[in-house]
């Protein structure tokens, strides 16, 4: 399997991200996937914990990450309340059946000032390119009231291209949403 490093636009966010985030802190990256954004906050001195629900993805990720653990976002997470300072939760809620759901959970685990960086697919993009895992589409506007509806408070907004050609066929619709979220 071909592995894939994170895309250079996530990195910048990300880098925001931690300049805002408390490094004493602990953190989760839920829907880990292959580890490359758990690794990047270990690696920047973050105690950050990698969770996946799939198998195979928390073995791949065990190459890039100190801690791992299995969760099945579709349910309840099993923390207590307000236990972690920031969260990553990127190219997941697509794949659930109920993103809402596992939005309050995620603001349910974060603690008061605490930071989430949250990535999802631009419903544009998804729409032209169906993977047949996706359940979910978002337009920021969606997503916005989604997390709104929450108590989330949004600190911030972005958008990208992830392929030239796609930027010339699409005429500058975005293909993925980030927001910085904090409680």
């Amino acid at each position: 399997m071909k592995k894939r490093a994170p895309n250079p636009d996530v990195i910048k966010r990300l880098k925001v991200f931690v300049e805002k985030t408390n490094r004493k802190g602990i953190g989760i990256d839920v829907g880990c996937g292959e580890g490359w954004l758990t690794k990047l906050l270990e690696e920047k001195g973050y105690y950050t914990i990698g969770a996946d629900k799939d198998n195979k993805m928390l073995r791949l990720a065990s190459k890039n990450c100190n801690s791992l653990i299995k969760v099945n976002v579709d349910n309840c997470l099993p923390f207590k309340s307000a236990c972690f300072d920031f969260i990553i939760c990127s190219d997941l809620l697509e794949h659930l059946n109920n993103p809402k759901m596992a939005l309050e959970e995620i603001y349910r685990i974060l603690k008061f000032g605490g930071k989430v960086l949250l990535k999802v697919p631009s419903w544009y993009f998804d729409l032209w390119l169906l993977t047949g895992e996706h359940h979910q589409f978002f337009s920021g506007r969606k997503l916005d009231i989604i997390i709104k509806s929450i108590g989330f408070k949004i600190e911030g907004r972005y958008s990208f291209m992830l392929l030239p050609i796609i930027r010339k066929v699409l005429d500058g619709v975005p293909q993925c949403l980030i927001r910085l979220l904090s409680k």
